[in-house]
């Protein structure tokens, strides 16, 4: 029909019956005439079989049609068609054939984002399995749907009941699965040592039998927990499982491989490279469209590396991107908390504490170390602003008995450092307000477990400050001491902690009439904080200018920290740059491009900062230094391309 109100009457005028024999002889004809395995003939196929009401046809035709669709990695339709599946089979006798279904059904709801459903399908599939190996395949497969739906210890449960099924049982690739899933359960609880072990053990066993995804995946597991004690080359250890990996098959361990690969780079200072795991790894899960399922792991360190590098522009398009695309599950925490910790470093406090409630529910269940730390950073950050100084320090304390088990310094240096700013600034809040002292035993217990060893470049900066943080609380601070934490935090190329660092350097250098110096680390702090947004820091560089008359010094161009590249501008900003070049004013940029004049000088220092330039002169022979030149284009509205996540 060339018009689908002329089908609509035609359809309405014919009986059940007739409906019902029209849908079959369409069936029938597809089945005949369709090019063999095509998607979207099986798909209709399945749908003209329900349609005409004959179960007996219909549930094949569905399961075949899911099958295809989970191939071609329409995982959303295939979950559909295998929804469509169960409700033609229900009574149907308990078989292991079922199971099979079942365990299909649940895959493809897990990897279009429904893990609630996938949890649920695997435990009706439990039933219908006699077999113990089977079985622990299955509670396998639980534990990484728990793992993703941010149930940690559930997880932890399935894996276990997995290993206790395999006792007597004689399946050596199903033993391999549960080994794998054993030491990686260890790595993520920060049991370096013990996954070692396990990921050896789980290695061999897959090499028996050949599995080269099981391999990979132990690999991806032993990479982690060599690279983050430092007893290994963990680097070339992932690289190695990824290059084992069929890109087109297994989506799941090469997330977690790109996303591990991104950690474990980032941990080890190398940045360049970390961004270049984390441009690969997101074009294959954007491709796939797992940004917000399986590969949430990736995005989230994706956003976590732009915030640590100060690319705040960047890191929330990347956020807002992924949590606008509706209801999400399990590893959506994490993306909850990156963007609690974006608005928090941003000073806007109610909507941190508003991503922070999306998070909480999801968080009850962790116990993944490295989540509940970074809930705890946000948390504490959030009621420092809100000056509930009492609550962040018991937030704090909770968190270190809640992570004492973990073997990871850079875990316990973080908590350190924030635990020890928390109960600085509570000394100093009881001070300015009633001129009394607070009990300071917790900041005692707080620096003895500092850890002493050497680390990476952000483990060491994280130290050097807490100790820092140790004599604010006695206020034995120095200067000095402030401006070496803070070439800490230049060499890790950490902007806001530098910043920070620099504001409390100025403070101490103002109390001690030290002008100069005082005046140099404001004006540092200050360029940097306004680059990122940073409003809290800012205003309390500007209170401290009025308060101790401190000048207002040229920028020294050492709060860059990044290299020049025009690819870290955003559109808009390239599009000012454009019209700086022309020598126009910030209010003409304004006028041109409809914005405030306030906003027009906000992102022309944003551009200042990310080319590593003094001056609007210097910035305009960048632009026209570029191939093609920035400045021609804000005559036109061009599509920039895309800014892939990199430090």
């Amino acid at each position: 029909f060339r018009h689908s109100l002329t089908r609509d009457a035609q359809l309405g005028q014919l009986l059940p019956l007739e409906l019902r024999r029209l849908h079959a002889a369409v069936a029938t004809g597809l089945e005949l005439d369709a090019p063999l395995g095509d998607a979207m003939t099986l798909s209709a196929i399945a749908l003209h079989w329900h349609a005409a009401g004959d179960r007996s046809r219909a549930f094949p035709a569905a399961v075949t049609a899911g099958r295809s669709a989970f191939f071609r990695h329409a995982y959303a339709e295939a979950w559909h068609h295998f929804e469509r599946a169960l409700e033609l089979s229900d009574g149907a006798e308990a078989t292991p054939s079922r199971a099979g279904i079942l365990i299909e059904a649940a895959e493809s709801a897990r990897w279009s984002g429904d893990i609630a459903a996938g949890v649920q399908l695997l435990h009706r599939a439990l039933k219908h399995l006699p077999d113990r190996a089977a079985q622990a395949r299955v509670h396998e497969r639980l534990g990484r749907y728990y793992w993703e739906a941010g149930d940690t210890s559930a997880s932890h449960g399935a894996f276990s009941r997995a290993i206790s099924l395999l006792t007597g049982a004689n399946d050596p690739e199903v033993r391999a699965q549960v080994l794998a899933a054993r030491a990686r359960a260890s790595m993520i609880m920060t049991a370096y040592a013990r996954a070692v072990v396990e990921a050896g053990e789980a290695i061999e066993a897959a090499q028996t039998c050949g599995l080269t995804s099981v391999e990979a995946d132990a690999l991806i597991t032993l990479g982690v927990a060599v690279a983050i004690p430092g007893t290994g080359d963990g680097v070339e250890c992932i690289r190695h499982a990824l290059a084992l990996l069929d890109q087109d098959e297994d989506l799941e361990i090469i997330c977690r491989g790109y996303s591990n690969l991104a950690f474990v780079l980032e941990h080890g200072g190398r940045h360049d490279e970390a961004g270049d795991a984390i441009i690969e790894g997101l074009q294959v899960v954007e491709r796939h469209g797992l940004e917000c399922t399986t590969g949430a792991a990736l995005a989230s360190n994706a956003a976590a590396i732009l915030f640590n590098r100060g690319r705040y522009d960047e890191c929330e398009g990347l956020l807002q991107r992924l949590l606008s695309r509706g209801p999400l599950q399990g590893q959506a925490l994490q993306l909850f908390v990156e963007r609690a910790g974006l608005e928090a470093a941003r000073g806007r406090t109610a909507a941190a504490r508003l991503s922070l409630q999306a998070a909480g529910d999801l968080a009850k269940a962790t116990e993944d170390p490295w989540v509940v730390l970074s809930l705890v950073l946000v948390e504490a950050e959030v009621l420092l602003l809100e000056g509930h100084f009492d609550q962040a320090r018991d937030t704090v304390i909770a968190s270190f008995h809640r992570l004492a088990e973990t073997e990871d310094d850079g875990i316990r240096a973080r908590l350190c450092r924030v635990g020890l700013r928390v109960e600085a600034d509570r000394v100093a809040s009881a001070w300015v307000r009633s001129g009394r002292n607070v009990s300071v035993d917790a900041a005692t217990w707080i620096a003895e477990l500092i850890p002493q060893g050497a680390g990476e470049p952000d483990t060491v900066a994280e130290c050097v400050t807490a100790r820092v943080e140790a004599a604010r609380v006695e206020r034995e601070d120095t200067a000095q001491a402030w401006g070496e934490a803070a070439e800490h935090w230049r060499r890790a190329q950490r902007p806001f902690d530098l910043a920070y660092c620099r504001l409390r350097e100025a403070e101490r250098a103002a109390e001690r009439r030290m002008g100069q110096r005082a005046a140099e680390a404001a004006s540092e702090a200050r360029e940097l904080a306004q680059g990122l947004g940073a409003t809290t820091i800012v205003e309390a560089v500007d209170a401290l200018r009025l308060r101790a008359r401190l000048p207002n010094p040229r920028p020294t161009g050492k709060a860059v920290v990044v290299a020049a590249d025009p690819r870290t501008l955003t559109k808009k900003e390239q599009q000012v740059l454009g019209l700086v070049a022309y020598g126009a004013t910030n209010r003409e940029i304004g006028h041109a491009l409809f914005m405030a004049e306030r906003t027009a000088a906000t992102h022309v220092s944003s551009i200042l900062r990310k080319l590593g330039v003094d001056n609007r002169v210097q910035a305009a022979r960048f632009a026209t230094m570029t191939t093609p030149p920035i400045a021609s284009q804000h005559q036109e509205d061009h599509q920039c391309p895309s800014l892939s996540p990199a430090p």
